[in-house]
């Protein structure tokens, strides 16, 4: 019943045959648990690895992979490569368990070193690698000052505005979403008061508790969406700074509620990425859930996908919601693709997205 259900709303929502939406294998070989992924200018892909690899790869648009920075791990992975120097040999750097990563249209690469407690940046200009936000040493401190005299408690996402004057970055333990001014080197709260609790609807973006934020994602209207992993939902704090939740407002752990009336009902499990698609739809990594959903703002409601959801594995399908997923950390939509980082498969997945699939 769960697959043909699945199917059925596969078409309803690609408005197509499932066979439009073949799932492709971008890498698999030669990586180790991606977390997340994204592009440069030039249409190569990147992708941090998790703490089995703990290296930065990328993919040409050749499809040739290469190793751009870190040292393929070699110690116990609950232990990871612990390293904070930084220099102009990047490939020969420590990283630390990262999560996430942006790229500057300037091509500067900006990676969530989480488990160091740093936002490090590889300089496109230069190759150098340099920390711009955190001291290695968990904490919160240093709101209006300096980036790299503040202190961090694991950055788990990363996201620019439309301009990138500021990379927001998800700053899970310290309950807070941070603002970093990349001209001025300079990093702020701008999202939660460092409090445990679940938001009351409404609540200005600074007074309010933020359970997990783990994922923060911004669209074009610097609309500011926020995955919460501890609390199963997706939450946004709009041009009026008030906080409101949008996908489970029960803060239920479990799946269920796509293509209801009202998204606020539906349920998630553990989501742990999101990004924005061009029409400004929410893609969500449900992670637990084994299963990308999609919010859609104008309608209030929550779509699968791709995945079957509670089921992991790795069989590759027809179609998206054929294609089996295991704990993916990471959606990302770029030239008509949307793009998954399948950690716990080894491999980063993608099927053609939007209105020509």
């Amino acid at each position: 019943m769960k697959r043909v259900l699945c199917l059925l709303l596969s078409t309803l929502f690609f408005g197509g045959s499932l066979r439009a939406q073949e799932v492709e294998v971008v890498v698999s070989e030669q990586i180790n648990e991606p977390f997340s992924i994204c592009f440069d200018e030039e249409g190569h892909l990147y992708g941090v690895e998790f703490t089995r690899g703990n290296r930065v790869f990328k993919v040409s648009r050749d499809g040739d992979l290469s190793f751009v920075a870190g040292v393929k791990s070699t110690t116990n992975p609950k232990s990871g490569d612990v390293g904070g120097v930084d220099g102009d040999d990047p490939v020969n750097a420590h990283f630390h368990g990262m999560h996430d990563l942006a790229m500057g249209s300037n091509g500067d690469l900006y990676l969530a070193d989480t488990f160091n407690y740093r936002l490090r940046r590889i300089t496109g200009a230069t190759g150098e690698l340099e920390t711009v936000v955190g001291t290695g040493e968990s904490g919160f401190s240093g709101d209006g000052g300096p980036g790299d005299e503040a202190k961090l408690s694991g950055v788990y996402s990363l996201s620019f505005n439309a301009d990138e004057s500021l990379l927001y970055l998800a700053d899970l333990k310290n309950r807070r979403i941070r603002a970093f001014d990349p001209d001025e080197g300079t990093v702020r709260t701008v999202v939660g008061n460092g409090e445990k609790g679940r938001p009351t609807n409404g609540t200005r973006a600074l007074d309010a508790p933020l359970p997990g934020p783990r994922a923060v994602a911004l669209d074009g209207e610097e609309n500011i969406y926020i995955v919460s992993r501890e609390g199963h939902a997706l939450r946004v704090v709009g041009r009026d700074g008030r906080l409101r939740t949008l996908v489970n407002e029960s803060g239920k752990k479990g799946y269920g509620g796509d293509g209801g009336k009202d998204a606020r009902k539906a349920l998630m499990s553990g989501p742990k990425h999101a990004c924005i698609d061009p029409e400004g739809n929410v893609l969500i990594a449900d992670t637990e859930n084994h299963a990308i959903r999609k919010f859609v703002p104008s309608e209030g409601r929550i779509y699968l996908v791709a995945g079957v959801p509670e089921t992991k594995g790795s069989v590759i399908g027809g179609g998206p919601l054929e294609t089996l997923l295991n704990r993916p950390h990471g959606v990302r939509v770029h030239d008509g693709w949307l793009y998954i980082a399948d950690s716990s498969n080894d491999r980063v997945l993608r099927f053609r997205y939007g209105d020509n699939s």
